[in-house]
């Protein structure tokens, strides 16, 4: 296997440069090839100092997110940070375009740091429920005091390197490559026999009360709940109170608790899942033509969020309705967005009349042939008017079927979720089908991840992957509540799963109506489902006025609250059930929880098993950007890993006669047998 760290001397220095791939992580093989480096500089009379730097496109992007989740292995990060910051020979790190999390710790670790101009640094493990592992909370505080440490430390944020707070860390910021001055630097150490280590600086306890001071302002804010910021806490405050060793024991300690928690495990799986997600097989190869005119077809909901994130984006928009009339009230409703956005400071008065100068409104099927992008919530008829070839055409998916649509503009489409708020996305679903070009799916996969969107892939299939997701859990919830189970604990159990809300909050949320029309439309005509007609005897009794609030919660003194005339509609409704199955002696309290999650994996697994989703993570991903699932959870499979399959498959088999949304599929039986999980 080829080496990953490249050995050369040059004027009596050894530069030692980091060669794996473009980032240089620290991968196991290169952090003992970094140690057996170290050593042979030290051991080469020859040598006097030695520079550590990285090829690519920057220092080092630190440790793989996917080592945390196994045994780590020997020789891990202390290892050879000890090895570097205790060398015989002064050790300077030339650093270029970003060292993050244990790149950074690397760098620390070393005598001296010349940085060029523009480089990036970071310690984000907190964003991965972690804290440093290799002393990045003992080294930075003692470099650059209690204040500057905690705010990067807390935050998890990018700084460059020019950052005052930074000053202290580096011996020079360049405009110019590093590695020279880090050679001459490396040099004039070694002549004068002198170097520190971070290790023994005293520096960032130079003022000692208001080190405290900075500690006990931040555990003033503190909560309970609180647990990983406090053990940062407690690792900066060692650092002035603790000898190195002692406090870089208590560091190791509190890293590992956090690595082997659950909710570590379930935030990097989240995090892995984000990543994995821009990976789109299909589309390797095909380079994305740019998107600079969009046009906005139909008055759904959505669309004016649609026109303001385009027009953000530097965009040309048209709006485009069966009437003018119609288009010129989105274009209304997109210009009051704008005012608002003034008015609170967001944007000034110049760029608002800047961005809507770039859109136009109307009924004018002429805007079509121009458009690399269209926006399509159906409602225009569209004849003899032809798009572009390679232009990406999008259809709602609430709105209409888009291989329906396809037909009637005689151009290939693709369908299309964009989760709320559009205007600032974080979440997209695109569904393609055989006759979606590779071409036209990557401008549009291209489109909303330049807006911050995370881009889910799916087959065409009504709800796409969320609205099925929760079309089951949704489904569940109706069919306990109908047999008996009280409303609001099942709300409360979803939340105790990990759902931000309840299933009734969020049917509520879409309307009830609505709500009924979506669940039906995705489970299809063919399929028996008596839970909904709970929902539309509710949506009709709201719609006729005759009950409080807006389906099933009350406002009360700015909270909603449980409306407390539902438990006895409800009594009166199951009254005159003549089928109702009441037993649910087998799903009382916390199984409430798993009945809910059952519903939702049995989905999954469905959706897994036909192709539906490219990896099992984007399920999760989904549920966690889509629907704010607890992230600590990673999401209702990496949980369902956690908490175990059986009991899951035992609750799915105990309530199956009441529905078929807990009729196991044969994969998890098959994943019990084996004792197979969703994720290694």
């Amino acid at each position: 296997m080829a080496s990953e760290v490249h050995y050369s001397v040059e004027n009596g220095i050894a530069v030692l440069c980091m060669t794996r791939g473009k980032d240089n992580a620290l991968v196991p093989d290169m952090r003992a090839e970094l140690i057996a480096a170290i050593r042979q500089a030290v051991s080469d009379d020859a040598v006097s100092g030695v520079v550590l730097t990285g090829l690519g496109r920057g220092f080092s992007s630190g440790v793989d997110i996917e080592e945390y989740n196994q045994e780590l292995r020997s020789p891990w990060l202390t290892n050879v940070c000890h090895t570097i910051e205790e060398a015989p020979k002064p050790v300077v790190a030339a650093m270029h375009g970003s060292a993050l999390g244990a790149g950074f710790e690397l760098a620390l670790a070393a005598h001296a740091r010349v940085a060029k101009s523009g480089t990036k640094v970071a310690l984000p493990e907190v964003r991965l429920g972690l804290l440093p592992g290799g002393g990045g909370t003992q080294r930075l505080p003692r470099l650059v005091g209690a204040q500057a440490s905690l705010k990067m430390l807390l935050s998890g944020q990018i700084y460059a390197v020019e950052d005052p707070m930074l000053a202290p860390v580096f011996a020079h910021v360049l405009q110019n490559d590093p590695v020279p001055a880090a050679i001459e630097l490396a040099r004039q150490l070694a002549q004068a026999g002198i170097w520190s280590k971070s290790s023994e600086s005293m520096q960032g306890f130079s003022d000692a009360t208001g080190y405290q001071r900075s500690i006990q302002s931040v555990r003033s804010r503190l909560t309970e709940n609180d647990k990983l910021e406090s053990d940062v806490l407690r690792c900066i405050e060692a650092a002035q109170l603790l000898p190195f060793d002692q406090a870089m024991q208590l560091e190791s300690t509190l890293f590992e608790a956090r690595r082997t928690s659950s909710a570590s495990r379930g935030i990097r799986h989240a995090f892995a899942a984000e990543r994995r997600a821009h990976a789109m097989p299909d589309l390797t190869g095909t380079i994305p033509r740019h998107v600079e005119k969009v046009v906005v077809i139909g008055t759904a909901p959505t669309q004016a969020d649609l026109v303001v994130a385009a027009l953000n984006r530097g965009k040309t928009v048209s709006i485009l309705t069966s009437e003018s009339v119609a288009a010129e009230q989105i274009a209304a409703r997109v210009r009051d967005m704008y005012q608002t956005a003034v008015e609170r400071g967001r944007i000034d008065i110049i760029d608002r009349d800047a961005r809507l100068r770039e859109l136009s409104a109307g009924d004018d099927r002429g805007v079509i042939p121009q458009a690399d992008l269209i926006l399509d919530s159906g409602g225009v008829v569209i004849a003899h008017t032809k798009a572009k070839p390679d232009a990406a055409w999008c259809v709602l998916d609430e709105a209409l079927p888009s291989l329906e649509r396809a037909e009637q503009v005689g151009h290939p489409t693709m369908a299309l979720r964009i989760y709320r708020p559009a205007y600032i996305p974080r979440l997209a679903e695109i569904a393609t089908n055989a006759d979606s070009p590779a071409d036209a799916v990557a401008r549009a996969v291209s489109y909303f991840s330049a807006q911050g969107a995370t881009v889910l892939r799916a087959t065409e299939r009504p709800g796409l992957l969320g609205h099925r997701l929760m079309a089951a859990l949704e489904r569940a919830a109706l069919v306990l509540v109908r047999a008996g189970a009280d409303l609001f604990d099942v709300d409360a159990a979803a939340e105790a799963v990990g759902f931000v809300r309840g299933p009734f909050r969020l049917m509520e949320a879409d309307r009830l109506e609505q709500a009924s029309q979506r669940i039906r439309r995705i489970i299809g005509p063919e399929t028996i489902a008596p839970e909904l007609g709970l929902l539309e005897a509710r949506a009709v009794l709201m719609a006729s006025g005759t009950a409080a609030g807006t389906g099933f919660y009350a406002a009360q003194d700015d909270k909603i609250v449980p409306d407390p005339a539902v438990r006895g509609w409800l009594e009166t409704w199951r009254a005159g059930q003549t089928d109702l199955k009441t037993d649910l002696s087998r799903i009382e309290g916390p199984s409430l929880q798993l009945a809910l999650h059952a519903a939702v994996v049995n989905q999954a697994v469905s959706m897994i098993e036909a192709g539906d989703v490219v990896r099992a993570s984007d399920i999760d991903l989904c549920m966690v950007k889509g629907y704010g699932f607890d992230r600590t959870r990673g999401g209702p499979l990496l949980w369902a890993d956690i908490q175990g399959l059986l009991p899951i498959l035992r609750t799915m088999k105990a309530l199956a006669p009441l529905s078929d949304v807990w009729q196991p599929h044969p994969k998890i039986e098959d994943m019990v047998k084996n004792g197979e999980r969703f994720f290694s």
